[in-house]
């Protein structure tokens, strides 16, 4: 069956060794996880340096080579704007490779970095340690479901349409007073659904005339 999409799983798992980021408590993080136009947002993990997550993401892909993965790692604030501790890229193409399939998880701690930094940009943590984010990678195939092509219903015969009773079939249809075809007065009155043909005196005249 040919792959219409792969799942792309990204636990992440946790994250160690934070700097310390609010003057009275320690950091607040949750990270951003964002691979092309698809973005995922962890929960907040209050006054830590080394939150656990085990949470689980997925995005969805529809070409056989990936792309890089982000992952940044922001610090809540209630009454300013979030900071932005550091992130990680990952080249998903060197880690999951060729290997796609259902049992296929690597997991992978990497360091923090910051670009804002001085060299090396190694975001440093609260106890002089280097801050790291460890996740979880996965991927599999979704198989293409094949589309039945809807089958044609039978065509139904046409019936040949039946002369009217009394009538002999290649005779010659009578004439009202008017010179109106009485057979055309027969199938208007059928056609219409109002009359029936049985409320049709002889000659096409209305059988409450007299």
């Amino acid at each position: 069956q040919r792959v219409a999409s792969m799942v792309i799983s990204v636990a992440l798992k946790s994250i160690s060794n934070l700097p310390k980021m609010d003057a009275l408590g320690k950091c607040d993080p949750y990270a951003i996880l964002s691979y092309g136009k698809q973005k995922h947002k962890s929960t907040v993990k209050y006054n830590t340096y080394d939150p656990e997550y085990d949470e689980e993401f997925t995005f969805t892909t529809e070409s056989t080579y990936f792309d890089v993965l982000m992952v940044d790692v922001m610090d809540w604030d209630r009454l300013t704007e979030d900071d932005y501790v550091g992130s990680v890229q990952i080249d998903l193409n060197s880690v999951l490779g060729s290997n796609v399939g259902a049992d296929t998880q690597q997991e992978i701690t990497l360091t923090l970095t910051n670009s804002k930094l001085k060299d090396p940009n190694v975001v440093k943590g609260h106890n002089g340690l280097s801050a790291a984010i460890t996740l979880i990678l996965g991927c599999d195939d979704i198989p293409k479901i094949p589309i039945q092509s809807a089958q044609a219903a039978p065509a139904t015969p046409l019936e040949e349409p039946q002369a009217p009773a009394g009538k002999a079939e290649g005779a010659p249809e009578d004439e009202d007073e008017d010179g109106d075809d009485a057979g055309f007065a027969l199938f208007g009155a059928s056609a219409s659904g109002s009359h029936s043909t049985s409320a049709l005196a002889p000659g096409g005249a209305a059988g409450g005339e007299q």
